[in-house]
């Protein structure tokens, strides 16, 4: 009777309780598919609380001014572009007007250019559009900014025929 040796690679898996034993490859796979599963989970509820109510992550380290991810962010001049991908995400998917509007005046403290302060406007226009009425968005964006604006801000407000209190001026 011919014996296989031991280290043929092409002997069956050992059998537990009629069924084949989970190999290393199988547990790698669902350890990844729980991994993507608790990413696309906490990406959903980030999403769903940016989507439902203006957040400012100003007062967190890494995101404040100074913090890493702000002076990455300023260092590569991603500020306004990454102000405005999220004003627009949040705009596309029809999500509270003071989540969106607050990106977008985010993005006017980094526009650089007449080009970005029209856009800027353009997303204050549709972040009014979907708080209901301009006033609305102005009590849930204006205190974001209290002690001052930047003219790009104020003349992005003014295009979109909105206005906050704080004074304007250059940093």
């Amino acid at each position: 009777m011919p014996t296989r040796p031991l280290s043929d690679s092409t002997a069956d898996p050992p059998v537990v309780h009629g069924r084949s034993r989970p190999g290393y490859r199988h547990l790698l796979r669902l350890a990844a598919l729980v991994a993507l599963a608790l990413g696309l989970a906490l990406f959903g509820a980030a999403l769903l609380t940016a989507c439902s109510q203006p957040v400012d992550l100003n007062t967190v380290a890494p995101t404040a001014p100074g913090g890493v991810v702000d002076s990455f962010l300023s260092d590569n001049g991603l500020s306004f572009p990454a102000h405005a991908l999220v004003g627009s995400v949040l705009g596309a998917c029809g999500c509270d007007g003071g989540a969106v509007g607050l990106q977008w005046l985010k993005a006017g403290w980094h526009a650089t250019s007449p080009a970005d302060e029209a856009r800027v406007a353009a997303g204050l226009r549709r972040a009014a559009e979907l708080a209901g009425d301009p006033t609305r968005l102005e009590a849930a964006i204006c205190p974001s900014f209290p002690d001052h604006l930047r003219p790009s801000q104020d003349r992005a407000l003014r295009a979109a025929g909105l206005r906050c209190p704080a004074p304007v001026r250059d940093e």
